[in-house]
Parts: C-alpha cells; sequence; structure tokens
C-alpha cells in the first residue's frame, strides 16, 4: 500500500511566532484521526531552511530537473518539495496579506507544486480571511489543486497578543476549528 506523504508547511519565520504551535495542533489533530488513505505528515518549517530573494536566471516553470537549478539552495529546495505528495499551507495574516518568506518559498519553484493537492489554514484576529484567499490564488497559478474550504483559525486575540498565549492553550476551544480542519483534510486526502 502506498503512504503517501504530506508537507505541513510552516508559513511564519518571525522571532516569537504562533506559527509551530498551530502546526503541532494540527499534526496531532490530523494523525489522531481514522483516514481512508495512509499517509505521513512532515513539517517543513521555512525558518529552518532560511531561503534568500530568489535570484535563479530561468523560469521555475522551465526548468524540470532539481538539478539544473543554478543555485545549491535552490536544488536543495527542489528536491525536499519533489518528495511530498500534498501540502498544508500554515499562515499567519501579516497586513491583509501572507507572509514575504512563504511567497519566495513558493515562488522558487514551480513543477515542483504542480498538480498536487493543497490544503491553507490561515490564522489572525480575524480567522487570517485575505491572507487566505490570496494565498489560494497563487497556489492554484501554481497548478495545485486547492481544497474548497480552507480553515481561518481567529487567533490570536488582542489580549493575547498584549499578554501572550498561555503555553497550555488548547486550540479546540476556537469554535468549530477543530471540525473544519478534519473536513478540509479530508478534502486534501480525497486529492491525493
Amino acid at each position: 500500500m502506498t503512504v503517501f506523504k504530506i508537507g505541513v508547511v510552516t508559513g511564519s519565520i518571525r522571532q516569537g511566532r504562533l506559527c509551530p504551535k498551530i502546526v503541532q495542533y494540527i499534526v496531532k489533530l490530523i494523525e489522531s484521526n481514522t483516514w481512508q488513505k495512509d499517509f505521513a505528515l512532515y513539517t517543513i518549517d521555512l525558518k529552518e531552511w532560511d531561503l534568500p530573494l530568489s535570484t535563479e536566471s530561468t523560469i521555475p516553470a522551465m526548468i524540470k530537473r532539481s538539478d539544473d537549478y543554478e543555485h545549491e539552495c535552490t536544488r536543495n529546495w527542489s528536491k525536499e518539495i519533489y518528495n511530498y505528495d500534498a501540502f498544508i499551507f500554515v499562515t499567519p495574516q501579516y497586513n491583509w496579506g501572507y507572509p514575504a518568506a512563504l511567497k519566495n518559498a513558493l515562488d522558487y519553484l514551480y513543477n515542483e507544486w504542480a498538480n498536487k493537492p493543497a490544503m491553507i489554514v490561515s490564522y489572525g484576529s480575524h480567522g487570517g480571511s485575505k491572507c487566505n484567499s490570496q494565498l489560494e490564488q497563487v497556489l492554484t497559478g501554481l497548478g495545485m489543486v486547492v481544497s474548497r474550504s480552507n480553515p481561518e483559525i481567529p487567533f490570536p486575540t488582542r489580549k493575547q497578543i498584549l499578554e501572550g498565549v498561555p503555553e497550555n492553550f488548547n486550540f479546540d476551544d476556537i469554535a468549530g476549528i477543530r471540525n473544519h480542519i478534519l473536513l478540509s483534510t479530508e478534502e486534501l486526502i480525497s486529492n491525493l
């Protein structure tokens, strides 16, 4: 039986970011449920990749093999992304958009993303709806099969931003988010 690899992309690289906590919650939630297809989740932390702005001279859509990129960091990033069958992008909303580091990571490549299922989980004080829809447009432009229903987590609240998020914060307390993530994951898996 085929075991599909799903990359869970941590879309923020800021110091003190909340994204790893949210990724951890999503991974545990998905892994604790039973699905019709076998898959494994792997975290892809953009902060660990530390990708500089792309300066490749060839348009990524023209490159079919990882070894054909000029720069070693691009070749390595390409090989990493080729490894996965689908992706879950977890991203905060910054100034009504998604983080520059995520856009840069996406723009490095094309064929590595194309035709693969994608799901977006955004978060922000109002759920990150603007970044969610913008990211959906970009992923569609990369030829990805984007889930129709992408969760938006209304988190953190202004109080949590000012006072900090408690270490024992339970994301299940956010109305409906658990079921929304599971339903979207089901759609993602059905596209594998």
